[in-house]
């Protein structure tokens, strides 16, 4: 399959994704067209990352909110009103915690995590 068919989305398929995307802030939703049925499509953005983070073997919740607390205000002095985290799976006590702050969950379940360097040596 050639990728010549790949373009910005039509207005119609932004607004198919919307409700699963966070479509907040800058960004483009590509498609690329398939022979039969629905285009795929992929949403790129920039975005503001707190990830990883380390806290220190035996680190309470009020610890690790307090740390957090602090990175957040200076975040919001910085202009940032929105970042992503990755939370460890089996971490329930801390993923309830940033649930009672209003923090989203944005992934249906565990996810692996990659990155790839598209040039350079990063």
């Amino acid at each position: 399959m050639s990728l010549k068919h790949i373009r910005l989305a039509t207005a119609e398929e932004v607004e198919s994704i919307r409700e699963g995307s966070d479509l907040t802030g800058t960004y483009s939703v590509f498609a690329l067209d398939r022979r039969e049925g629905k285009p795929h499509l992929a949403v790129l953005k920039p975005t503001m990352e707190l990830d990883p983070v380390y806290f220190s073997e035996g680190c309470s919740s009020a610890e690790k909110t307090r740390f957090i607390w602090g990175l957040e205000e200076r975040m919001l002095g910085g202009g940032i009103t929105k970042y992503f985290f990755n939370v460890s799976a089996d971490d329930k006590e801390w993923q309830e915690n940033l649930r009672s702050w209003g923090a989203i969950q944005q992934s249906p379940g565990p996810e692996l995590r990659f990155a790839r360097s598209l040039g350079g040596n990063s």
